[in-house]
């Protein structure tokens, strides 16, 4: 009977389309358990990439050459406390002076005044190199009398920039200060 037929068709038909909400929803439920194991991955990535990689910093700063009319020269001792090699490590420094109560604006300073990169080297995990960067600049004899007075601060600041074993660019700002007394320079506040 044509009535009986057409009630199977439609419960078919209805059947049919509740297969298809159905697998709509899977396909739903499918797309967003890959998009949290796609995150959990990139999670799991980043935090490979954060233990293994290099980390490459300052352990130390000290004055070695402080004199009217010459160059002067600061030992930078930088150290590797990541679990792999740094490579290309290059320092570049800024040297300058200014009043102890004025925030110096670093970077339109480092515009201004000149900087000799130093040679490109590679920094293996948990050792640490000497570098004493270059540039020309000379105290003259009143900024050094206003350093030896506490008046001034004496300033070094720049980056260190490495690339890391998975391919990543990296900088590590610097600022060390010298106030006269101790030749080891602090830290500034804005990079400690």
């Amino acid at each position: 009977d044509t009535k009986t037929i057409a009630e199977a068709a439609r419960t078919q038909a209805d059947n049919t389309n509740k297969m298809a909400e159905a697998a709509i929803e899977q396909v739903q439920e499918l797309k967003a358990n890959v998009r949290i194991a796609q995150e959990a991955n990139n999670s799991t990535r980043d935090a490979l990439i954060l233990d293994k990689r290099a980390w490459v910093g300052i352990k130390s700063m000290r004055i070695q050459t402080f004199e009217v009319g010459r160059p002067v020269d600061v030992v930078m001792v930088l150290t590797n406390s990541g679990k792999t090699f740094a490579r290309q490590v290059v320092t570049v420094a800024h040297k300058a002076t200014g009043r102890k109560d004025v925030v110096l604006d670093f970077d339109q300073m480092a515009k201004l005044l000149p900087a000799k990169p130093e040679q490109p080297k590679v920094l293996f995990p948990n050792l640490t190199v000497s570098v004493t960067p270059s540039t020309s600049y000379n105290l003259s004899e009143s900024q050094f009398a206003a350093i030896k007075n506490h008046e001034q601060i004496f300033y070094i600041f720049g980056q260190i920039t490495y690339t890391d074993v998975f391919n990543e660019n990296r900088v590590t700002e610097f600022c060390g200060m010298y106030d006269g007394n101790n030749p080891e320079l602090y830290l500034c506040d804005q990079h400690q």
